[in-house]
């Protein structure tokens, strides 16, 4: 239920209240007289009495009620004699659970003893939601009654009080929970709980109640109605929970400690006395529906009533009340920012569950795993499905080292109700009509939180509706295994599950590629690698289709038998090495190529085998998509096989650049030795003999032969639509770059056209954007400004460069001295980038706004992925040239990060040269600024030498990294905040001057291409430059080739968001 996110949840801001003596349920200060003959009581004015006590062994218990004889109360003058009115003055009367004991005594004293006990005394406000309000409190009951000795069951958390009339009484304990009142909604008592907690912010952390800002003429009546119905909704569902419990006398632990125990419902009269802490005003908490003239004396609230869960105290903590998990999570989520030098990231929820220190990650993960499938079993086998499964609604019980599950207002029982209302054989009766509806679900009422709600959203009888709960497990376990602790962090993670159709093999692949993930991402697949099975039983839990998703039942079984096999309480047998085999096939991948890292082109001096060390490198790496559905046409091969083999004889050039290609390879590498005919390699033309593989998908491939290069195909996700495979290729000698003399058919080149596309792809947000303007140059020649940024972490940083940039540099070009030379571009373009990154940098840490957008009411982030604290930031590739009509020498380009610039252009006699490089179409390529890079590295260990707080670059699975705060960033130049900064995530670009005359001499269909990485995941350079040529041959216009550029990437694969900026060069 949406009321309180956690019921047991510390204060954070107002905490406290009102003390209220509830004895016997009476509504009214004056006595009432009811008929020992009656026999249906209305539920208003009397309690339920809890399971946990009898007035002797054969009293009748909640399911057949003796009349209830009210009482009048009598509160001491000396209490209440400096007491203002409650109602009027909306006063919260702080006091600890410590300090409501001490005063017990007093409170005893003025109950008239004639009346009926319990008698519910109301604490502390200890959270407040949307629908509802909860507090801590105690149940009173004399230890001795009518001569009859109280007899406690499953009551174990209670203290004997001595009153001061000399008689001694049980107080347990416990936790209350109530609606919002119509009066309290129509005066904002929840806005004002909400603005006192919590400034600047759409919704609370702690409490979850959303502000009512902005809404326009709000139905309270329907609101009111709305918080009385889920509250109805949960009475309803944990009585017959605790009917499941007593009636099945074979209840194991898990069951019995799956829900804090229910005790029944109580009313509340009268105003407490002032516990001499501070107090806060809130007007109009505590109104009912009869105050609204004010009239204190006629107010009543009904509660129900839980067992207290006994907690820890931890940091902030304010009692032993126990931390919900998501409580606990804020913690841990707070001590990784703070430095903390914590032994994991769930160490906070370890000490929360009280588990023992020697526990390390993996056995707090189990506890935890264990526990939500226990839970989610029993509450299953009572046919009530939760619908609302989330950290919030989640206790650490200290006592029990596990957690319970709490707020059933979005629940459903599915099974009709029989008993009418009325009827007294069951004391809650059937709250809704005619005794057939199946409470929760047939009302059409519901709220469910969209960071954890199943894809079905509604459920529906037919259609396995318990699973609804299984899939929001699945969630909370991939959030704490890949340390997802904050919410829009594990909202985006939602949405990318989402996009890849909810399967965790596509989302893992997508993820090992990703440009920002979280740090513990490498942790979480070391958990999962230990325990084979887990991410077989993920799955299943994932699966978007509720029919084929699999029950919390089968999913304990799974969980035992994945349990069994790593401790060796179960042994593997031939059927369970093939189920794991078949259901992990491409996770066995992944893990086998955890420990793989190679940085790139790096070799150590004193290796022995350096003998041919010009031959060696490799350093055109490249990527190609393939379509699943269709024959690769590759011919691969070991370096030491039979030339012959395969039926793929060489010959002449061919035999030539194998022997080049594999001269020094090592045992197992693979290469490609050949084209089958008409093939999608053949169509492509991008390929050469000799080219080594170096990775399936997103996994590495360093050796392992022929053979496991096939299986690491054959095992890539099923559902994915492309193969993407990476390969290298050996350097060639080297020659002048550009002839000295230029050559008579291109003197100087002008702008032919230009155009741009730019598409979200597959995810949910569009993170990049581009700019693409004519800025003027005092009358000699306006210049062309482009450029494409692209944004991770939110479009704080992206859209702040495309919207100041151009203003900046048509500034810096009024400045210069040498108007319209290419000097002052290249110092126009420097110091304009150079302007905006620092402008950024300030504006984030003054205001703090530059962090990815989020909608806590649908659950959405706007960004790939996101934290509260975590600042967008952005990669850069611009290109500035002159739009003299008389044409241009000079073309200036900025590169910051890993989008790139391509320079383009056809040779005029192509297939002339022995040098296949000298047949390539990409003249010219900015480099990428990964943390593999052998620059980059040089310049992060010179940097930490000189002081400077840099990380180094760490490498998993054959990807380098840079480890920033809690996130790994697979790039190490790029514009971010001052903290990412000053860890070495530097905005220095590269700035390079090209000279056109030279570079395009003896090209046609010339074009200069900017575009993010989102292009360049599936598509090699030299096949971008290729499509360029042939489309601008065909007669695309720059526009219509950009959008087609776009629409290739998305269908080789891309996840990426995808920017294009196509430019034609002429020869004037």
């Amino acid at each position: 239920m949406p009321m309180p996110n956690n019921f047991h949840n510390s204060a954070s801001g107002i905490v406290s209240a009102l003390l209220v003596i509830s004895l016997g349920g009476s509504c009214a200060w004056t006595p009432l007289s009811i008929s020992p003959s009656v026999t249906n009581i209305n539920l208003g004015l009397r309690p339920f009495r809890p399971p946990c006590w009898r007035k002797h062994t054969s009293i009748s218990d909640v399911h057949n009620p003796t009349p209830i004889f009210p009482f009048q109360i009598k509160v001491p003058s000396a209490l209440t004699s400096s007491l203002p009115n409650r109602l009027n003055t909306g006063r919260l009367y702080s006091t600890s659970t410590s300090t409501a004991k001490t005063i017990l005594p007093s409170l005893i004293e003025s109950i008239d003893k004639s009346t009926d006990f319990p008698a519910l005394l109301i604490g502390k406000r200890i959270g407040s939601g949307s629908y509802g309000t909860v507090h801590e409190g105690f149940l009173i009951q004399p230890k001795v009654f009518e001569g009859k000795e109280i007899i406690f069951n499953n009551c174990y958390d209670f203290d004997i009080v001595n009153g001061n009339d000399g008689v001694e009484y049980n107080a347990i304990p416990c936790i209350a929970k109530r609606p919002w009142s119509l009066p309290e909604l129509e005066n904002g008592v929840p806005s004002k709980i909400f603005d006192s907690e919590n400034e600047n912010v759409a919704i609370a952390p702690k409490t979850g109640i959303v502000s009512d800002e902005g809404r326009k003429n709000p139905n309270w009546k329907e609101r009111a109605s709305r918080c009385m119905h889920y509250w109805n909704v949960e009475r309803h569902c944990f009585q017959k929970l605790k009917d499941c419990q007593e009636k099945d006398e074979n209840v194991n632990r898990s069951g019995k400690y799956a829900i804090p125990t229910y005790y029944g419902v109580f009313s509340d009269v009268g105003s407490g006395p002032d516990s001499g802490m501070e107090s806060i005003i809130i007007n109009g908490y505590g109104m009912t529906a009869n105050d609204k003239n004010g009239d204190s004396e006629k107010q009543c609230h009904r509660w129900m009533v839980f067992e207290k869960v006994g907690g820890t105290s931890l940091n902030e903590a304010e009692s032993d009340t126990a931390l919900s998990l998501l409580d606990a999570m804020e913690l841990d989520w707070k001590d990784q920012r703070s430095g903390n030098n914590q032994p994991h990231h769930l160490y906070d929820i370890q000490k929360a569950m009280n588990l023992p220190d020697e526990k390390d990650f993996g056995d707090v993960l189990d506890a935890i795993f264990r526990s939500l499938l226990e839970d989610m079993v029993f509450i299953h086998s009572c046919n009530i499905v939760h619908r609302d499964l989330k950290p919030g609604n989640l206790l650490c019980d200290a006592v029990n080292q596990r957690l319970r599950l709490i707020d059933f207002g979005s629940a459903a029982d599915l099974d009709p109700s029989p008993i009418a209302p009325g009827d007294g054989s069951n004391p809650l009766g059937n709250l809704f009509s005619g005794g057939t509806q199946r409470v929760g679900l047939d009302e059409g009422i519901v709220a469910v939180s969209p960071v954890y709600a199943a894809p079905e959203t509604f459920i529906k009888p037919k259609d396995n509706p318990l699973s609804f709960d299984v899939f929001s497990a699945a969630l909370i376990m991939c959030q704490l295994i890949f340390n997802l602790l904050d919410e829009r962090t594990d909202a985006g993670f939602h949405q990318k599950i989402e996009n890849m159709g909810y399967d965790l093999d596509l989302w893992l692949e997508r993820e090992l590629g990703a440009k920002l993930r979280p740090a513990g991402f490498d942790d979480g697949l070391e958990y999962l690698g230990e325990r084979r099975g887990l991410w077989g039983l993920l799955k299943k839990m994932f699966k978007s289709n509720p029919l084929q998703r699999i029950s919390s039942k089968k999913a304990l079984e799974e969980f035992d038998l994945v349990s069994g096999l790593r401790d060796g309480s179960t042994e593997w047998t031939d059927e369970i090495i093939v189920k794991v085999a078949r259901e992990e096939a491409y996770f066995e991948t992944v893990i086998e190529s955890f420990e793989r890292c190679e940085f790139s082109n790096l070799f150590n001096d004193d290796d022995a085998e350096q003998d041919d060390i010009e031959d060696m490198p490799r350093p055109l790496h490249f990527v190609a998509s393939f379509k699943s559905s269709e024959p690769v046409g590759l011919v691969l091969a070991e370096a030491f096989e039979n030339v012959e083999s395969f039926g793929c004889q060489l010959s002449g050039e061919d035999l030539d650049r194998w022997a080049k290609g594999t001269k020094n390879a090592f045992p197992g590498e693979v290469f490609i030795k050949g084209f089958a005919p008409a093939g999608q390699a053949e169509q492509m033309g991008i390929f050469e003999i000799g080219d080594r593989l170096r990775g399936v998908g997103e996994l590495p491939f360093v050796d392992g032969g022929f053979e496991k290069a096939i299986a690491m195909i054959n095992k890539q996700p099923q559902g994915g639509k492309t193969i993407r495979l990476h390969f290298d290729r050996l350097s060639k000698p080297k020659k002048p770059a550009y002839p000295d003399i230029i050559k008579d058919g291109l003197k100087y080149v002008k702008v032919g056209g230009q155009g741009a596309w730019k598409s979200k792809g597959r995810r949910n947000t569009q993170e990049d954007a581009f700019v693409l303007h004519e800025v003027y140059n005092r009358g000699v020649g306006n210049v062309l400004i482009a450029g494409v940024f692209d944004g991770h972490g939110g479009t704080a940083a992206s859209e702040s460069v495309s919207r100041i940039i151009p203003s900046l540099f048509a500034d810096e070009l009024t400045k210069s001295s040498q108007v319209g030379s290419g000097s002052a571009i290249r110092n126009a373009m420097e110091q304009s980038w150079e302007t905006v990154c620092n402008e950024y940098r300030n504006a984030c840490d003054e205001n703090g706004e530059c962090i990815a957008e989020y909608d806590p009411i649908e659950g959405i982030l706007f960004a790939e992925t996101g934290s509260k604290d975590l600042v967008a930031g952005t990669t850069s590739t611009m290109a500035a040239i002159s739009m003299n009509l008389n044409g241009t020498k000079e073309l200036t380009i900025l590169n910051c990060g890993d989008s790139r610039t391509l320079l383009i252009g056809q040779h005029q006699s192509p297939g002339q040269s022995e040098d296949a490089n000298d047949n390539s179409v990409v003249v010219f390529s900015t480099r990428d600024h990964s943390p593999d890079d052998e620059k980059e590295i040089h310049r992060l260990e010179r940097g930490i030498e000189k002081g400077l707080d840099y990380s180094l670059p760490m490498c998993s699975m054959n990807q380098s990294f840079m480890v920033v705060g809690d996130y790994q960033y697979a790039l190490c130049r790029s514009l971010e905040g001052s903290f990412a900064t000053s860890k070495g995530i530097v905005s220095d670009p590269d700035v390079t001057t090209l000279n056109l005359s030279n570079m395009l001499a003896d090209r046609q269909n010339c074009a200069l291409v900017l575009a993010c990485d989102g292009i360049f995941e599936v598509m090699s350079n030299e096949e971008v430059g290729r499509e360029v040529v042939r489309m601008r041959q065909a007669g695309y216009a720059p526009g219509e080739l950009a959008k087609n550029l776009c629409g290739q990437a998305m269908k080789k694969g891309s996840y990426d968001n995808i920017s294009v900026i196509v430019i034609y060069l002429d020869e004037v």
